[in-house]
């Protein structure tokens, strides 16, 4: 009985005889014709069949499928987990530093201890937000790094990545030792003992420059390399947009500074400090949610026809 793919066989398009693989492995018009023919001839899976058996003759490249621990996938989901068990902590935070009557004028709370537990709470929450905000800034970077190739771009990117990551360590150190002895971040309120402090509204200030200079470069990196492409006005100026969203966390940022100008520690600090709170918490909810809406997308295609993102 002759097969589905002996019936292709015999409409051979090829010089080269029936019996030499070799040769007809490297045919062209021979593999063109033979598909065709395969597929009007033959059933679905007899298709399947004899196009298996002609990889493995020609010893034709073959999809194995992505691994099972993909770092593409793995890398992004671990940033999320981190991200959202921090979101939890601050929120834990926030609710507990509020309990213990952070809003209030600090000389109606009492017992002092409250004051004590309050900074201690507050001191805590500052470290979450330093490594919160630059652990969301370079998941997006690597989501655009899974986007534009351009050497000159990732090359940036992995800068700005390195930068992140050097800023979230520098202020945590800052702001974890800036007092000697450390405690004294939390009980000095009270001028009870000896011990020297940084300039914390300093440090505050410089920290914040030093984000709003970053988000700066990273609103401008995908912003430029879609100007690069050979697309439409209409399409440039959507997906443009699209990407300079990122200005809202730059504008928060720039926000934050001035209600911490306007309500610097002076005499009242668990009440001056709610509004800078207020807004380091806005800040830290886009920045998540920016993380979290890129770690959500797979951009398929980006090319001078096509432009397109799929879940």
């Amino acid at each position: 009985m002759v097969t589905c793919e002996q019936t292709a066989q015999q409409h051979n398009a090829s010089t080269c005889s029936s019996s030499d693989t070799a040769c007809l492995c490297t045919d062209h018009l021979y593999h063109s014709t033979w598909e065709r023919c395969v597929f009007v001839n033959c059933t679905v899976k007899e298709s399947f069949t004899a196009k298996r058996l002609q990889s493995q003759q020609c010893n034709l490249p073959t999809h194995h499928g992505r691994p099972a621990a993909d770092p593409a996938l793995i890398i992004p989901l671990c940033l999320g987990t981190i991200l959202f068990a921090i979101r939890m902590l601050s929120k834990y935070l926030r609710i507990g530093v509020i309990n213990h009557g952070f809003g209030k004028d600090i000389w109606n709370i009492t017992p002092f201890s409250e004051i004590t537990e309050i900074m201690k709470i507050f001191y805590v929450y500052v470290l979450v937000y330093k490594i919160q905000i630059s652990l969301a800034k370079i998941s997006v970077c690597l989501f655009l790094l899974r986007i534009f190739q351009s050497m000159a771009f990732r090359y940036t990117a992995y800068t700005i990545i390195g930068l992140n990551a050097a800023i979230a360590v520098t202020w945590v150190l800052v702001d974890g030792l800036r007092c000697a002895p450390v405690h004294l971040a939390w009980t000095g309120w009270a001028k009870e003992e000896q011990g020297t402090c940084i300039n914390f509204i300093a440090a505050t200030f410089a920290n914040s420059f030093v984000n709003i200079a970053v988000d700066t470069i990273m609103v401008s990196m995908p912003v430029y390399e879609v100007m690069r492409l050979n697309l439409g006005a209409r399409k440039k100026l959507g997906v443009g947009v699209m990407f300079a969203m990122g200005l809202v966390l730059t504008i928060v940022a720039i926000l934050r500074v001035i209600v911490f100008w306007y309500n610097r520690w002076n005499k009242n600090p668990t009440v001056e400090l709610q509004p800078i709170n207020v807004w380091s918490v806005i800040e830290c909810q886009i920045a998540v949610s920016n993380a979290a809406e890129c770690s959500q997308h797979q951009w398929k295609n980006l090319s001078d026809d096509n432009i397109y993102c799929g879940i």
